[in-house]
């Protein structure tokens, strides 16, 4: 299943039954990213010293407004390049979790669909999910649709 891609792999479920599918996204995740787990979760796979100084100081940059300087703690900037791979890094142990549990999802960023056979399986994915976010940042938006093709 990893080696389709989005577009194909949403079809693909739906196809094959999995018609509960289960819409979410991290409430400000992009805004609340704290800075020191992200490069906990960074130091595991980057052993760049130097990409790693300049991650965090790009994440410390802070922003001007009404020509004032805001400090941040917690985030990455909006519309930065980088952000959507800084999220898909630091939710790749969602992903592993999902995975580990044989549960169905399209993921980008913070924003994902799960799939499932059934209302109760829904149920339960929705409880593991919930359960591996909390150590994260971020509480989970989400749609359940009963999508019966």
């Amino acid at each position: 299943m990893r080696s389709k891609t989005c577009f194909t792999n949403y079809p693909w479920n739906i196809e094959k039954g999995y018609n509960y599918i289960y819409d979410c996204d991290i409430k400000g995740f992009l805004d609340n990213i704290p800075h020191k787990k992200l490069m906990r979760v960074l130091n595991k796979y980057v052993a760049d010293g130097t990409a790693l100084d300049m991650i965090w100081n790009w994440l410390k940059t802070g922003y001007m407004e009404e020509g004032k300087y805001h400090r941040v703690d917690s985030g990455t900037p909006q519309g930065g390049f980088i952000s959507p791979l800084l999220a898909n890094i630091y939710l790749n142990e969602l992903d592993w979790t999902l995975d580990l549990n044989n549960i169905r999802f399209v993921r980008y960023a913070d924003n994902f669909l799960l799939f499932t056979k059934t209302e109760e399986d829904i149920k339960r994915t929705e409880e593991i999910t919930k359960e591996k976010q909390r150590a994260r940042a971020g509480d989970i938006n989400r749609e359940n649709k009963d999508c019966q093709f």
